[in-house]
């Protein structure tokens, strides 16, 4: 059950630290299955590559067909355990309340995690995802200023926010959240905005972590294909592409290296497009007060 609590990317590395240290006979060996069930958002978060003017829509399994499948591998794998790697698992109210009702009609037992949006959860709806086998959740907060969620259209509801991270605290559902920094405009009392939520929701035991990132433009999002809407000016990285595919190439060696083999992982990330402001900051600004806000945001992270 512990392979939920932990950060969703850790997990599989600490699963396999435990295969190679743990002694043959004190090894248990437990399938997890991965399912998918939607693809693609109905939001359209500006930084995000679900932006993009030529998005394709929602495409989702209905909840009876998901419960079947579920029913089937289960039985088949004999296992009690899932991973969800959706968009959100609550696309839709009416898909989490026949979904969580039918698990309870079947008598189905086994545990599950997915990523899920803020927006329209209730106390109720938590309480019966938990019945229903859910164990993790993890949230898209990316930001906490208001001023910034305004600018790439989050549609976030701070205060919801925080009460649905205490339901699920209070129902025994760990939750993670997604944080950005770096995004344009962000400004430092944008920055304290999140670090203090993310403080805040610490130290009642609401998260268990957080997957921090730094903002990168992705060419075909909002932000990559209007600009100028945003007020910035995209410039090319002096690393290029080419750079970009050998990291990318030296991480996968290091990744699939042989048990013993020591391949330290390149540290730096490598973009193909950076930005700059167009009443603000510059190009060389932005990166200098991203990394010192990482590093802030990423000691938190390790207190």
């Amino acid at each position: 059950m512990h392979y939920y609590k932990w950060n969703i990317t850790k997990g599989p590395t600490v699963s396999e630290v435990n295969r190679r240290t743990l002694p043959p006979q004190e090894r248990k060996e437990t399938l997890i299955l991965p399912y998918v069930f939607n693809y693609n958002c109905s939001y359209r978060c500006a930084f995000c590559v679900q932006s993009r003017e030529d998005k394709p829509p929602v495409v989702a399994k209905d909840a009876r067909s998901v419960v079947d499948d579920i029913e089937a591998l289960n039985s088949k794998h004999n296992t009690e355990y899932m991973r969800f790697y959706n968009n959100a698992f609550n696309l839709s109210t009416s898909f989490v309340r026949e979904f969580c009702n039918l698990v309870l009609e079947r008598g189905l037992k086994f545990y599950w995690s997915d990523c899920a949006r803020f927006n329209n959860l209730t106390e109720e709806m938590v309480d019966l995802l938990y019945r229903s086998g859910c164990r993790k959740l993890v949230f898209g907060l990316d930001t906490a200023s208001k001023k910034i969620s305004k600018l790439i259209d989050k549609r976030l509801n701070l205060e919801q926010a925080r009460q649905v991270l205490g339901w699920c605290h209070a129902r025994g559902i760990w939750a993670e959240l997604e944080i950005i920094v770096g995004l344009p405009y962000e400004q430092e009392e944008d920055f304290e905005d999140t670090y203090c939520f993310v403080q805040e929701n610490m130290q009642k035991g609401y998260i268990t972590g957080f997957h921090l990132n730094r903002y990168f433009v992705i060419p075909c999002s909002l932000l990559g294909s209007k600009p100028e809407q945003y007020g910035i000016r995209l410039h090319c990285s002096p690393d290029g592409y080419e750079k970009l595919l050998k990291r990318s190439a030296e991480i996968l060696i290091a990744l699939t290296a042989p048990q013993g083999d020591t391949i330290s992982i390149p540290p730096r990330q490598y973009q193909i497009l950076r930005y700059s402001e167009l009443t603000g900051r510059t190009v060389e600004q932005i990166v200098e007060e991203t990394e010192d806000k990482f590093k802030r945001m990423r000691s938190l992270m390790q207190r």
